[in-house]
């Protein structure tokens, strides 16, 4: 998984911000794999992962799509610091990928993101 960590910054209360994380299958055999959030987190309510399950075919040459973009959203609902952690489990008993993500609420109008970048 590339990156296995994001940081939204400061972002303004209410306004969704997103990022990307690309997720790869490097093996020879396809993979069906979905997203859960770690319970010891407040990932869930904050934090987004667009698609949360899918297929991987196996990477078999360099266009192969054996990868898939991710979109990850967060929204702060306070003037607080806010952590989370994804995991990437596939169906098939392959290796969980950990996304730990984190961003900052801010009610500071200097913050707002005219344009998502």
């Amino acid at each position: 998984m590339t990156p296995s960590y994001l940081d939204f910054g400061t972002c303004l209360v209410s306004q969704q911000r997103e990022l990307e994380v690309t997720i790869s299958n490097p093996t020879g055999s396809a993979s069906f794999w979905t997203v859960i959030s770690d319970p010891q987190k407040q990932a869930e309510e904050l934090f987004r992962v667009v698609p949360s399950s899918g297929f991987l075919k196996a990477h078999v040459t360099h266009v192969s799509r054996s990868k898939m973009i991710h979109k990850v959203h967060f929204t702060a609902r306070h003037n607080v610091a806010y952590r989370g952690k994804f995991i990437f489990q596939g169906m098939l008993g392959e290796t969980p990928q950990e996304l730990e993500v984190r961003g900052q609420g801010s009610y500071d109008s200097r913050h707002e993101a005219l344009v998502d970048v």
